[in-house]
């Protein structure tokens, strides 16, 4: 049985965060310590979260790694799903 399946790129709550907290690309990414460009790719799903950038994130929000990887194989098994068309959506 086909089921739909939404799954989102881990970035779009990355943004809301930045916008709720009302933190800037470039302060946002230093407080990373990657670089404006990585954290624009990643914020326009062209990176994905990796464990390391995971990690990065919860410290630098107080979030869960294992959430946000959890978004991320999400997505990666839905874009999967969807090249293989195996659910309606």
């Amino acid at each position: 049985m086909n089921k739909i399946i939404i799954a989102y790129h881990p970035w779009e709550e990355i943004w809301a965060e930045l916008e709720a907290r009302g933190r800037s690309y470039a302060n946002f990414s230093k407080l990373l310590g990657i670089s404006v460009e990585q954290l624009n790719a990643i914020i326009h799903g062209k990176r994905d979260i990796t464990p390391e950038l995971a990690i990065l994130i919860w410290e630098a929000f107080g979030t869960s790694a294992k959430v946000r990887l959890g978004m991320q194989n999400m997505y990666d098994l839905y874009r999967a799903s969807k090249k293989k068309k195996l659910f309606n959506n």
